[in-house]
């Protein structure tokens, strides 16, 4: 992606040695407002989900309103992943999951990015309990981010379910999609396609 001299004149210097899709103006497009669903009205009302289905056939997006308990996980979540990511890499490191790429702590330099990432394994309710995994600060961070995994892994199921129902789909064929593949051997078992990230971008020196 390139900007034209005339806006580069514009930028001040600090924003021309920033990527042109990290900067704030690369964002300032015209936008459709979207349409917003509550998630416990949706949940129960079926006019809401043909509403929803409608929408996403006619707009492609539409914005979940959350309630106030999981928004405030979601905040948690959010505060403890800013106090991991600030501490040294060194720190973080000891994150690194021995099983998985996709698991635990990674740095990814070239892309001025790093990572936290949960996936769950096989069918079972509990998340992933490899000790050596988990970071000891924040010390609720364990415990904040596996109920966020889940919180969001429910949400994220329902509002499919209903997409499917309304549209007379199969749901038991998505949702088996969804479960741990029996092709991937990394784990020496079933590792889930469902992940929750935790991503942390910097600006270049």
């Amino acid at each position: 992606t390139t900007t034209t001299n005339a806006n580069s004149t514009v930028m001040s210097q600090d924003q021309c040695s920033v990527p042109v899709s990290m900067r704030s103006s690369y964002w300032n497009h015209p936008t459709i407002r979207a349409h917003v669903f509550p998630l416990d009205v949706l949940q129960q009302s079926t006019e809401c989900q043909q509403d929803l289905v409608l929408t996403l056939q006619h707009r492609g997006y539409a914005l979940l309103q959350l309630g106030e308990a999981t928004g405030s996980v979601l905040t948690r979540t959010y505060q403890v992943c800013e106090e991991f990511f600030a501490q040294p890499t060194v720190i973080k490191e000891r994150c690194v999951s021995t099983n998985h790429y996709y698991l635990g702590y990674r740095s990814v330099p070239m892309f001025s990015k790093e990572f936290f990432q949960l996936r769950r394994y096989d069918n079972k309710a509990d998340i992933n309990t490899v000790n050596d995994l988990w970071p000891s600060y924040p010390a609720d961070f364990k415990l904040t981010f596996e109920e966020c995994y889940t919180r969001m892994h429910d949400i994220s199921w329902s509002i499919t379910s209903t997409i499917l129902h309304q549209l007379g789909c199969d749901e038991s064929y998505v949702q088996s999609l969804l479960e741990p593949s029996v092709n991937d051997t990394s784990f020496g078992r079933g590792l889930s396609r469902c992940n929750i990230s935790a991503f942390h971008y910097s600006y270049p020196e």
